[in-house]
């Protein structure tokens, strides 16, 4: 545990006491630390509306969750954030050694999606973070019906809808249409062995069992998902396709996916 968070735990609770001591029973909601330690706990569709007022137990357990939180968003063989910021290649060795389930590595230009990615056979990094802690953010992981090389007709990323947009929440900004992903037409995905550029062709929601979660497609399925896209694009997909998943609201138990072409680049 960081001195940073036993210094701010140590505080609250002293002060907590000291409210406690003079017989003060509740507090208002109203410092911003402690209302992002509860809005950031879970996805923000997924959240309950807090009370106004917490006892003052109440709050110092949600002072506690929120340097947990400030922890574990910070995952890293350095402990201070493993980010990619450029180049032709990212160390993996580095990554393995701090977690030998990361297989690739996901950058989207201009957007929050800058993340290792997992793989174990099952849904563990559902709720677990890189440094095999429970999370509500989780990790970045490729289905578990994938291989780990992206040797597959269609891969699947899962990824968060988290309410301060980190993980796969951006995805759902191509909802807006063509004013976004002119912006963004292309990410990168990086392997120990090979490279690729991502050239975005459709996204769209869609229900969680929807024909695209499978690990290949015919032509009709392609041309049937950029129909179904709330953009178009230029690009005329290959049988190598990388799928992005994340929640979406418009009814229970949606999704919205954004399918790309992986044309590698070494």
């Amino acid at each position: 545990m960081k001195k940073s968070k036993w210094i701010l735990l140590t505080v609250c609770a002293v002060v907590i006491a000291a409210l406690i001591f003079a017989g003060v029973k509740y507090l208002p909601l109203q410092n911003a630390s402690t209302s992002a330690a509860v809005s950031l706990a879970e996805d923000a569709e997924e959240t309950e509306a807090l009370p106004r007022a917490l006892d003052s137990v109440k709050l110092l357990q949600v002072v506690c969750a929120y340097a947990e939180i400030r922890d574990e968003r910070t995952p890293a063989p350095t402990g201070d954030g493993y980010v990619w910021t450029g180049g032709t290649s990212v160390d993996f060795t580095s990554l393995k050694a701090w977690n030998s389930d990361i297989v690739a590595y996901i950058y989207s230009p201009g957007t929050p999606i800058n993340y290792p990615v997992a793989w174990t056979g099952n849904d563990y990094y559902l709720h677990t973070n890189l440094n095999h802690q429970y999370s509500e953010w989780g990790a970045i992981y490729i289905a578990k019906e994938n291989a780990t090389d992206f040797s597959n007709g269609n891969t699947i990323l899962y990824g968060h809808h988290m309410k301060d947009r980190s993980m796969f929440a951006s995805i759902d900004s191509y909802k807006q249409g063509n004013s976004y992903y002119n912006a963004h037409p292309v990410m990168y995905v990086y392997t120990p062995s090979r490279n690729y550029q991502v050239n975005v062709f459709a996204g769209f929601s869609c229900p969680a069992n929807d024909e695209v979660f499978a690990t290949g497609f015919t032509d009709s399925q392609i041309q049937s998902f950029k129909s179904r896209s709330t953009f178009s694009s230029g690009v005329t997909p290959t049988h190598n396709i990388i799928t992005l998943c994340t929640c979406s609201y418009e009814h229970d138990n949606w999704r919205y996916v954004l399918l790309g072409d992986l044309v590698p680049m070494n």
